[in-house]
């Protein structure tokens, strides 16, 4: 079943196994009319299977076949309908509108010709009439297949164009709204930042600057998703060497090509971060698979893993940071997050404290929809890897595993294996 999804005309096999099928059962009913019938159902048969590949060629064979048949004095051979019911159908729905309207004049002028030459005593005119009528109706049903084909595509493609269009129309609205604030966060905290006094010992000054980077580079990520809903990044999408980093690692460049390189960045910014904000801990990155450093380039990342894996170690990070910024107690002990590289996944284990009686809507808490981490269960899913999650005691305790391959490519591993 998975070859026919897979091939090319997968409507056809079923169809040309139906037809040969009934085919081969009207010629064992017929087998008394002539030493030829066997002969004559094989090769039916056989063109009706050559239609797949070279649909005009089989279709000329047997029509070419039958007329022969009907139109030879001192042979009588049954008359193939199943086969010609598929050939007519089978020309239509794949747009050979010649080889259609010549056989089906071949068929017309063949079983009109052998009832006039009394091939078919017991037929007359208004049995070749239907007869030929139902070849008409084949090539009509060829034809309304093909125009329900289109009909769906229009519709298909019309679901699509509306698609784009609500993601322009959100990206612009994402824009208008939140870059606009971003920008006013950026440029106050900048501001503060120069006039803070670089002596103090509060660290006034590194914490502005800390929330003006954080502000420019969600500012630059926000305008990086705008240009890709806009259709103006494509290419860079596709580019599994490229994944783009998450905010809180606070890089220059929009895409890096290391991927170990990147969760180091994104450990150190996160651990910044979090740091400033009051929060005692560490990130510890481990790399225990032979070969990825910190030297890796693009010409290994396909050997590394998938973009979509390293994407989401990358994405669900960023968010295990908001989180412990969002969700843990500063007062309730370090919080602790380890991620470990290794050759065909990597696993990501945290645990914070958690105030039991922290309250959403106190003055200063931040808003959350408690979605994060279940869109992140599911895509951790999708890759055939794992997310748990435990509180007990005031301890919160994630532990992903992300694998590195996706599950089409290990599948292919192993059936190369």
């Amino acid at each position: 079943m998975e070859r026919l999804r897979r091939s090319a005309r997968p409507y056809a096999v079923p169809l040309i196994a139906a037809t040969v099928l009934l085919t081969i059962v009207d010629g064992v009913a017929n087998r008394s009319m002539s030493n030829l019938v066997p002969v004559t159902t094989c090769l039916y048969a056989l063109l009706v299977m050559e239609t797949y590949w070279w649909p005009a060629f089989g279709s000329f064979g047997v029509v070419a076949i039958a007329v022969t048949a009907a139109l030879t004095p001192r042979i009588i051979l049954p008359m193939p309908v199943w086969s010609l019911w598929f050939v007519y159908g089978m020309l239509a729905y794949r747009r050979k509108h010649a080889a259609l309207a010549v056989t089906l004049l071949l068929g017309v002028a063949g079983t009109a010709g052998g009832v006039m030459l009394g091939r078919y005593p017991l037929w007359n005119m208004a049995s070749i009439v239907s007869l030929d009528g139902s070849f008409c109706l084949a090539a009509l049903a060829g034809y309304a297949l093909v125009e329900r084909g289109r009909i769906e595509e229009a519709k298909r493609v019309a679901a699509e164009n509306a698609r784009m269009k609500r993601d322009l129309e959100l990206g612009s609205r994402i824009h208008d709204s939140v870059t606009q604030g971003l920008t006013v966060i950026a440029l106050t905290a900048e501001r503060e930042a120069a006039s803070a006094d670089a002596a103090a010992s509060d660290g006034s000054d590194k914490a502005w600057d800390l929330v003006a980077r954080t502000a420019r580079a969600t500012l630059g990520q926000l305008r990086e998703v705008i240009d890709i809903l806009g259709g103006r990044q494509a290419d860079a999408v596709s580019d599994q060497s490229v994944i783009p980093v998450p905010v809180e690692a606070s890089v220059e460049s929009p895409g890096m090509k290391d991927y170990p390189a990147a969760v180091r960045a994104l450990a150190h910014s996160g651990d910044d971060r979090l740091h400033a904000l009051g929060f005692g801990g560490q990130t510890v990155v481990e790399v225990d698979r032979s070969g990825v450093g910190a030297d890796m380039g693009a010409a290994d990342a396909g050997a590394v893993g998938s973009a979509d894996a390293w994407r989401e170690v990358l994405d669900l990070l960023g968010q295990l940071y908001t989180n412990i910024a969002g969700h843990a107690d500063p007062h309730g002990g370090d919080y602790a997050l380890r991620v470990t590289v290794a050759e065909e996944r990597v696993t990501i284990v945290q645990s914070n404290g958690v105030a039991v009686d922290s309250d959403e809507n106190a003055p200063g808490a931040v808003p959350h929809a408690g979605r994060g981490l279940a869109l992140h269960r599911r895509r951790v899913a999708a890759l055939g890897g794992t997310l748990h999650t435990s509180l007990e005691d005031g301890v919160w305790v994630l532990s992903a595993t992300v694998p590195l391959a996706s599950a089409r490519r290990r599948g292919d591993v192993q059936g190369r294996e």
